[in-house]
């Protein structure tokens, strides 16, 4: 089994209206694109709103960041958009905005909806 990553985590704050505000940065060019980011965008910050944190986290290798620590419990799974403790309690939900990528191609990054 391959060594949990050394995961760097960012509380992300929320702004003074009470909002997280992460929004869904795609690159769009077309009138097309547009629409899809900024419908990306509203899905996100309607899932923000639910949430008790956000967390940005970034590290390299597997696509799993088991062992960081969120709230004071310990990854151990996350799949089909769930995040599950080490002890299989539910942590919240994530999005992935990097996989795979970066220079080495194992640069990951998700955000964490935590409860």
């Amino acid at each position: 089994m391959e060594a949990n990553p050394e995961v760097k985590i960012t509380k992300l704050e929320r702004r003074p209206d009470g909002s997280f505000g992460p929004e869904a940065k795609l690159g769009a060019h077309t009138d097309e694109q547009v629409a899809i980011q900024a419908t990306a965008t509203g899905l996100l910050q309607k899932i923000a709103e639910r949430a008790k944190d956000i967390f940005l986290l970034e590290w390299e290798g597997n696509k799993i960041p088991r062992g960081a620590v969120i709230n004071g419990k310990s990854v151990g799974w996350t799949q089909h958009g769930m995040v599950r403790s080490d002890q299989g309690e539910d942590m919240g939900t994530y999005e992935r905005t990097v996989e795979f990528g970066g220079a080495s191609g194992k640069e990951q990054k998700m955000l964490v909806f935590a409860h």
